[in-house]
């Protein structure tokens, strides 16, 4: 049956109190939503080497790393939910959250490289561009999700 993340959304909240939900299929309406969604779970460990050079490893926690694909065209009026994301993101102000199931919500920062390429389709910008955001999960997560649980 496979997995799916079509209930997807950032939530933006910022101090003043002024949240902002953006669901992905509805924001970006041109495409439904993300064209990809990469997710790499990553484990964060401190490794250390004993004096018979055995490694020993202390394992801190799983993080995400989300790269999503979108592909905006037509008027780019899609692109506004993107700017308003990565606007987010770079501010000190505000928290974004993250839900690829519709209800579970984790904290995300902006990752490396955060934003782009910006890829005009076939080379002209007129009709449309795909771009990238690729944001992690923000702490540690104590273990991994089942892909099938469409969590994460």
């Amino acid at each position: 049956m496979g997995y799916s993340w079509s209930n997807a959304y950032f939530r933006i909240a910022p101090q003043d109190g002024t949240a902002a939900t953006i669901r992905l299929s509805t924001a970006f309406a041109w495409c439904g939503g993300a064209l990809k969604i990469d997710v790499t779970p990553e484990v964060e460990q401190i490794k250390r080497e004993t004096i018979d050079r055995a490694l020993l490893t202390e394992t801190l926690g799983y993080r995400y790393k989300i790269a999503f694909t979108f592909a905006v065209g037509g008027s780019m009026a899609d692109h506004a939910a993107l700017a308003a994301i990565l606007s987010a993101l770079s501010r000190a102000d505000a928290d974004v959250y993250l839900s690829m199931d519709g209800s579970t919500e984790r904290k995300v920062v902006l990752s490396s490289p955060g934003y782009g390429p910006i890829k005009p389709f076939n080379g002209k910008p007129f009709a449309g561009a795909e771009f990238t955001l690729t944001v992690e999960t923000s702490p540690l997560e104590d273990s991994i999700a089942p892909i099938g649980s469409g969590v994460l």
